[in-house]
């Protein structure tokens, strides 16, 4: 598939196995594709909800695309055209792509641009390590550089896999930080209220994670969601939960932060 032959030659380039004049024939054929694509992905953009990106008719050509922006970014005198339109889609993943292909190729990408990715769960943390490893870190938007932020992006991970919700949460917010101990380990689990494309307000929690609450992106291992009804339980039964796995716990209830 196109997107493991990508990862393949991105692996190559970085090693230095790869020269990447040997990609300056498939230009032309990777301009033309590009084109198509955002032909056809560009009246397909939404401005409200995020379950669009994961329909079966554009989830194909997303990731497609994506792999041709990518592509753009590392074939020597290709034309910029595809990425300066893809940097003005509604779609943050496609953005993502946009940008660092633009980065690489020594084009600045518009706050615009950059604000929707970090604004969006869904493409925050790579962002932050694109940036980080172009050393653009000075790019990233200040605003989004908090733990809640991170941990909101870990969260949406797990409920981005086909098997979970499938899709970034239409709203995500931050009710509790529940710090206690686990393994001999200081940590913070999170407790999150999301919303589906439907509407319908459910339970899910993140972490562990370091009790410093680094702002960096984050993993945790207990990260789930049972997709309990949030108002079936009281915030305390949610907790309850969480605090199965931690000893000397305490609660900071976070409400209206997010």
């Amino acid at each position: 598939e196109l997107p493991n032959v990508m990862n393949y030659l991105n692996a190559s380039l970085e090693a230095g196995h790869l020269d990447a004049e040997k990609l300056r024939p498939a230009a032309n054929w990777v301009e033309t594709q590009a084109a198509r694509l955002l032909d056809a992905v560009a009246p397909l953009q939404r401005a409200e909800g995020t379950k669009w990106r994961s329909e079966e008719d554009y989830c194909g050509m997303r990731a497609e695309l994506s792999v041709h922006l990518d592509l753009l970014g590392i074939i020597p005198g290709i034309s910029l055209d595809p990425l300066y339109r893809a940097a003005k889609l509604q779609d943050p993943l496609l953005l993502l792509f946009a940008v660092v292909s633009m980065l690489k190729r020594g084009s600045e990408p518009s706050a615009s641009a950059l604000l929707v990715c970090a604004k969006s769960h869904e493409t925050r943390a790579s962002l932050y390590k694109q940036l980080q490893h172009l050393d653009r870190a000075d790019l990233f938007p200040r605003e989004f550089l908090t733990f809640e932020a991170f941990a909101a992006a870990a969260m949406t991970a797990w409920l981005l896999y086909p098997a979970e919700l499938g899709y970034e949460p239409t709203s995500l917010e931050l009710v509790a930080e529940v710090e206690g101990t686990k393994d001999g380990e200081s940590v913070v689990m999170c407790l999150w209220k999301f919303t589906n494309d439907e509407g319908q307000a459910l339970a899910g929690a993140s972490g562990p994670y370091p009790a410093s609450r680094p702002i960096e992106p984050l993993w945790g291992q207990d990260t789930f969601s049972n997709f309990t009804e949030w108002a079936k339980l009281t915030p305390e039964e949610h907790l309850e939960k969480i605090l199965g796995t931690l000893d000397n716990w305490k609660v900071a209830w976070c409400e209206g932060r997010m």
